[in-house]
C-alpha cells in the first residue's frame, strides 16, 4: 500500500468517526450541555448518510 492510498484511508475514517459523532452526541445532549448547540434534524441525518456512505465504500 502506498503513503497516498494510505493517507486516503485515514482521511476517510477520520472523516467518518467525526460524522458519527454527530448522531451520537445529538441523541445524548452532548452538544447541547457542552458546546450549547442543537443541530437541526437535516444536519444530523446528512452526517449519518456520509458516514453509512464511507462505511460501504471501504466495505466494498
Amino acid at each position: 500500500m502506498n503513503l497516498r492510498h494510505q493517507n486516503q484511508v485515514l482521511y476517510m475514517n477520520l472523516i467518518k468517526i467525526l460524522e458519527n459523532l454527530m448522531p451520537a452526541g445529538q441523541g445524548s445532549e452532548l452538544f447541547l450541555k457542552v458546546l450549547k448547540i442543537n443541530f437541526n434534524n437535516g444536519i444530523i441525518g446528512l452526517g449519518g448518510l456520509i458516514s453509512g456512505l464511507i462505511a460501504a465504500y471501504q466495505a466494498y
